[in-house]
């Protein structure tokens, strides 16, 4: 292999890192943002008093009740929808920085041999 071949090969190498960092970079962004947005969700959940059943039952005001069952499945499906993108990215992160780590083993190599 040709200097010319260790050198090109080391520099595709390191645009792939620089990449693969910032895809990191992004990633993490977006992870704190989406974790922000459930713990605000939680928190609302939990100062808001529930409705119950009985309570809609004595005020006589059924569709009411109705109207918000609708709405609350719709919140739990963005919910569920929210936690799954929270863990997508926390598995595409991890698979990115094991990419990383592979990347620089493989410069480090190229490098290696480009000395000797």
């Amino acid at each position: 292999t040709s200097i010319l071949e260790y050198e090109s090969q080391i520099s595709e190498l390191t645009t792939k890192l620089s990449e693969l960092e910032t895809s990191i970079k992004e990633k993490e962004i977006e992870l704190e943002e989406k974790r922000q947005m459930l713990e605000n969700r939680l928190v609302a959940m939990y100062m808001k008093k529930e409705t119950t059943f009985l309570d809609v039952v004595l005020s006589g005001n059924l569709m009411n009740f109705i109207s918000n069952q609708d709405m609350v499945k719709q919140i739990a499906d963005y919910d569920t929808k929210l936690i799954n993108e929270v863990e997508e990215l926390k598995k595409a992160l991890q698979e990115e920085k094991a990419e990383v780590e592979t990347v620089k083993k493989e410069k480090e190599e190229k490098l290696q041999n480009y000395k000797d």
